[in-house]
């Protein structure tokens, strides 16, 4: 994972020589890397990791939304065993 700093070097590069393969290898990514950030850089002004779009977080800020839901699949009764003794 680049940090930002490296993030903007690898999209400044990108825009000055539009060379994705060159990029790709001087930074040890995809090229698909590369478009994905420089399209980041063109919609959002910004190539920072995003760490809002993490996951939900509960009511209370703290953890994962997933620990106040409540539980979606109920627990079923045991089946009845066969009853396997012969007569």
């Amino acid at each position: 994972m680049l940090h930002n700093e490296a993030r903007e070097l690898l999209v400044q590069g990108y825009e000055a020589t539009h060379d994705a393969k060159g990029i790709a290898k001087a930074y040890s990514v995809s090229k698909w890397t590369v478009y994905r950030l420089a399209e980041q850089k063109w919609k959002t002004g910004s190539v920072a990791l995003r760490t809002s779009q993490r996951g939900p977080v509960n009511r209370e800020g703290r953890g994962p939304a997933v620990a106040t839901r409540p539980r979606l699949i109920r627990r079923l009764p045991p089946r009845p065993r066969p009853n396997l003794e012969t007569k």
